[in-house]
Formats: C-alpha cells, sequence, structure tokens
C-alpha cells in the first residue's frame, strides 16, 4: 500500500523496524503467557524483482531472489544463511518443525512451471517429514494452525491477480481477485 516496486518495499519495511521495530505475541497469551516475541520474514516482489527480508528484533538482512533462480520460499525462520547462523533462536527446533515445510515448499518451485494449481495444492498440504501436524496446512491442536494464504501472479502487463482465503486452505475455497489499479482489488467469480 506504501510502495509502489519491490526495492521500495524493503525500503519501507527496513525504516519501520529500524525506527519502530517490532515484536508483540504470535501466540495466544493462555499458550505464551509471558509472551514470546514473533519475528518476521518478508517476501516482497513486483513483476521483475524479488526480495527475501529476514529481522530479528530492529536487526534485518536483505536477500535479493536470484534473477536465474526466479522463485523463492520462506517459512517460519530466518533462511539468509549468515543472519540465520547470528540471529537464529538456539532453542528453535527449526529442524523438526519447520523445515520439512521449508523443503516441502522448496521442491514445488523447482517443479516448472509454478502454477496457480500446483502452489494450491501445496498450501492445502498435511504432508509432513517432521512432526505431525506440522505441515504446510498446519493444525496442532491448541498451539500453532494455518489461518490464511495467498497466491499472486505479478507481470508486468497489468494483468497481475491475486488468490485468497482466510481460515484453513484444507477447508475454504480460493477466491481470485484481478488488480483493477493500484488502489483496489476486484474479485473475480
Amino acid at each position: 500500500e506504501r510502495a509502489t516496486t519491490a526495492a521500495e518495499a524493503v525500503e519501507l519495511i527496513a525504516g519501520l523496524i529500524t525506527t519502530i521495530g517490532q515484536g508483540g505475541g504470535g501466540h495466544d497469551p493462555l499458550v505464551a503467557p509471558h509472551g514470546r516475541p514473533y519475528w518476521n520474514a518478508f517476501l516482497v516482489a513486483d513483476p521483475t524483482t524479488a526480495f527475501v527480508i529476514d529481522t530479528s528484533g530492529r536487526e534485518f538482512a536483505v536477500e535479493q531472489v536470484a534473477p536465474q533462480q526466479g522463485v523463492r520460499a520462506i517459512s517460519n525462520r530466518t533462511s539468509i544463511p549468515a543472519f540465520d547462523a547470528a540471529h537464529r533462536h538456539p532453542r528453535q527446533p527449526v529442524d523438526r518443525l519447520v523445515d520439512p515445510r521449508w523443503r516441502a515448499s522448496q521442491r514445488v518451485l523447482q517443479s516448472r512451471p509454478v502454477s496457480v494449481e500446483s502452489l494450491t495444492a501445496h498450501l492445502r498440504s498435511h504432508d509432513t517429514c517432521g512432526d505431525p501436524g506440522w505441515s504446510v496446512c498446519m493444525h496442532v491442536e491448541g498451539v500453532e494452525s494455518t489461518t490464511a494464504s495467498m497466491i499472486a501472479t505479478l507481470r508486468p502487463d497489468a494483468t497481475s491477480e491475486l488468490w485468497a482465503l482466510v481460515g484453513s486452505p484444507c477447508e475454504q475455497e480460493y477466491t481470485r481477485f484481478a488488480f483493477a489499479d493500484a488502489a483496489r482489488l476486484l474479485p473475480l467469480g
């Protein structure tokens, strides 16, 4: 809403993190009564460029998605190697709870062409190589669940589209939107 390119979005997010910071709990206060700060990873893109922004408190790192690669997956962890080595929480069990989802996303993106159909199936997937429930469409009773998802096709010719849903991807249907102009989305179908 405040940037017209991926590079502008990186500047905006970096500026907000530096000046305002982030935090708050990403968890139900009944589950984590003393709070667990939730740092974010962002994947920002426009039709020609994409970046990953990893954050920890007021610190961040930015990595441009390699044009020859053209795709990038993020999950609930830092993934820029040097930043991850310096900032990953030492008790975060990413190998068991996060990396199976991240690797599943990477596998889907390696199969070309990447399509809305393949991404929809992936976001609804309950396949896991880690603990039961910690899949892409996550249902860990009383702890975590997937509550929304989005797929965007970004094209330079103004035919970009967005598929979004609120709720569990395996229980809801995606609504397709077209970008009518910079200020609004129009639902289709």
